[in-house]
């Protein structure tokens, strides 16, 4: 059996190694943090979409601050995700 952690989510799933997805059992709990402040977020997360990512945010504070700090990236990615979908 293997571990495999996402720091972004900061969760550990065990999986076979003949499964080609994790599976996570109904009760299993997955503590996430804010991609901003990296604080716990409690309750329903805010999400950020552009391009091909997404964020998780702990509060609208958190998303307005991280749209400032990174709003001249977000652009660029969403251009960029935008003309190779045209083609």
């Amino acid at each position: 059996m293997d571990k495999i952690q996402d720091a972004g989510l900061k969760s550990t799933l065990a999986i076979t190694k003949s499964d080609k997805e994790p599976k996570i059992g109904s009760r299993a709990k997955i503590m996430l943090y804010c991609d901003y402040c990296q604080g716990p977020i409690s309750g329903k997360p805010i999400l950020l979409r552009f391009a091909k990512f997404e964020r998780y945010l702990c509060c609208t504070i958190c998303r307005s601050a991280y749209k400032e700090k990174y709003g001249g990236m977000i652009e660029s990615l969403a251009r960029r995700h935008n003309e190779e979908r045209r083609r």
